[in-house]
């Protein structure tokens, strides 16, 4: 009998990559035969069995998914990669799915989603609570999986006699122009406009703290860690250019190793406090600025936050680290990430195992399919990219051309090549990690 296949697409590759990994070994053990694939950067041949996306929220998703990964059946299990959101957002028809994807397996979290997503009349069948997979690298089984402290230190040069204060930035959510057409889909355009001012003067304001708090203390350190999707900052740069040894901008590796390492972890807008949370550390939140409560995270409703600088300064002179000092309701976390016994992992894993629910096209699927990849020009695409990325593989050399840059975003297929040379024999190594651990749990 035929193994069956599954294919994980990941979108961003430090918020989803360890997530991937960790349920193909699950599902490998099951007798998967799975694959990770790259949202933008590849086309499938090879029919898919099951389909696990990482955002699967309209029609224009659905058919991108199904067509691009080759999935006839229609099986596909949405991740759902986007469930902590502002209430605007919660609102918005993307989010809210429509009639196509109401139909497919959509991953909760915890029992917010479920009763967001039934009040839009989705069935319960196909909302099941399996928690949250990047959580479960939390747990004190995948203890041994991240580096030390010392690991890290000799690795980014990081004095490890002095407190490290990780800054976890969200600011990339309303700047730069790819992200403020993601925004323009889920916002009105005076949302964005008005959203983008807050965020452009938090940040300056909050690095302008960083850099008085750097001239007064030598005791300290920031490992400022950008939103993975976040754009080359001139205001950050600045404040490295003046504290070099002291101000350390770094996107390797995810939130939670740094979180592991770190001394006082602290943020303004991001969901990653709930990895703080749960990794028992508490989270500092700094907002020079206010924010409305209908752009907010529903998450940080009521947050107690530094809103000035002396109160930033003793927020970490005075660092508490235990979660009684957690600046937003625990209860409010747990309503929207549910923390069983059963990682999430094996939850999924289960989904995938039980019945899925199938597409009604599959007589009409292979014209549908081959129509839908031409009309949109993917191959021509797709050649062009792996053209570039062997081109700048070999030669190191870049596009200069700001306006083609900005356009088809080159940046990022750059970005793919680095990782692709730098990351290779640390993902080998990270599955394997994750295979041992697994093979513990048994």
């Amino acid at each position: 009998m035929r193994k069956k296949n599954a294919v994980i697409v990941i979108e961003v590759a430090n918020r989803e990559l360890d997530n991937a990994l960790l349920l193909k070994a699950e599902l490998e053990k099951r007798g998967y035969i799975v694959s990770i694939m790259s949202k933008t950067e590849q086309l499938r041949f090879q029919e898919t069995d099951i389909l696990i996306t990482p955002n699967c929220y309209i029609k224009a998703n659905y058919d991108f998914y199904r067509y691009r990964f080759n999935c006839k059946s229609g099986r596909i299990v949405n991740l759902q990669y986007e469930q902590v959101l502002s209430p605007i957002e919660e609102d918005n028809e993307l989010y809210s799915l429509d009639p196509v994807t109401k139909e497919i397996t959509n991953i909760c979290w915890g029992r917010h989603t479920v009763d967001r997503l039934r009040r839009k009349d989705v069935r319960p069948e196909l909302l099941p609570v399996t928690g949250a997979i990047q959580l479960d690298t939390t747990r004190p089984q995948f203890d041994d999986y991240w580096k030390s402290r010392d690991e890290i230190a000799k690795e980014f040069n990081l004095p490890t006699d002095k407190k490290w204060i990780l800054y976890i930035s969200s600011f990339a959510c309303f700047i730069g122009s790819k992200i403020n057409e993601v925004q323009k889909e889920t916002h009105t355009e005076d949302n964005v406009e008005r959203f983008a001012v807050v965020t452009d003067l938090s940040q300056k304001a909050t690095l302008s703290w960083f850099d008085r708090f750097l001239a007064e203390r030598d005791d300290y350190v920031v490992i400022y860690r950008p939103h993975p999707v976040e754009l080359s900052s001139p205001q950050v740069q600045e404040v490295v250019g003046k504290h070099p040894e002291s101000f350390r901008c770094i996107q390797d590796y995810e939130v939670k190793q740094w979180l592991k390492v770190a001394d006082i972890p602290c943020t303004w807008l991001s969901t990653a406090i709930s990895e703080s949370y749960f990794v028992g550390k508490n989270c500092l939140v700094f907002r020079p600025c206010e924010i409305s409560a209908d752009v907010d995270c529903v998450l940080y409703e009521g947050v107690r936050a530094a809103e000035d600088y002396e109160s930033f300064r003793a927020q970490i002179l005075g660092y508490n680290p235990g979660l009684e000092a957690f600046p937003i309701d625990r209860n409010l976390i747990e309503y929207y990430y549910d923390f069983s016994a059963e990682p999430a992992y094996r939850k999924i894993a289960d989904v995938v195992d039980g019945p899925l629910p199938e597409a009604g096209d599959l007589e009409t699927y292979e014209k549908d399919r081959i129509k839908y990849l031409l009309s949109n020009h993917l191959p021509l695409k797709l050649s062009v990219k792996k053209a570039y990325r062997g081109w700048y593989r070999l030669t190191g050399r870049k596009i200069r051309n700001r306006r083609f840059r900005e356009k088809f975003f080159v940046e990022e297929w750059e970005k793919t090549v680095d990782n692709r040379i730098n990351n290779s024999r640390g993902i080998q190594l990270k599955e394997q990690k994750f295979k041992e651990i697994i093979e513990r749990e048994e």
